[in-house]
């Protein structure tokens, strides 16, 4: 049998637990829409069940004034120990993001 992957599905809150336990993380997508002036999003990836583990990764997208933009980060299968937490800060005005992370 494959190596079967499991998603965070679409988050869109500030932190949030993805999963507990060890886990290979496979991927990262960010998406931001600016409804009005430009910005960006960032997202950060730990190793642990809060903001205090280990960063792992972080990815940023910029917008344009009512733009869009959508980026992919691959893991290659990045061994995290302890679990998958993430946090996500918008920057502009009318910024709006939303994040997934995919993991084994």
């Amino acid at each position: 049998m494959g190596d079967t992957s499991m998603t965070s599905g679409i988050r869109t809150a500030t932190d949030q637990k993805i999963y507990t336990g060890r886990a290979k993380l496979k991927s990262i997508h960010l998406s931001a829409v600016s409804s009005s002036a430009a910005g960006h999003a960032t997202v950060k990836i730990y190793d642990g069940t809060s903001a205090s583990g280990t960063e792992i990764a972080r990815i940023s997208t910029q917008v344009i004034a009512s733009g869009s933009n959508s980026i992919e980060f691959d893991m290659h299968g990045v061994v995290c120990n302890t679990g998958l937490f993430a946090t996500l800060a918008n920057v502009g005005t009318g910024v709006t993001a939303a994040y997934s992370v995919e993991f084994s």
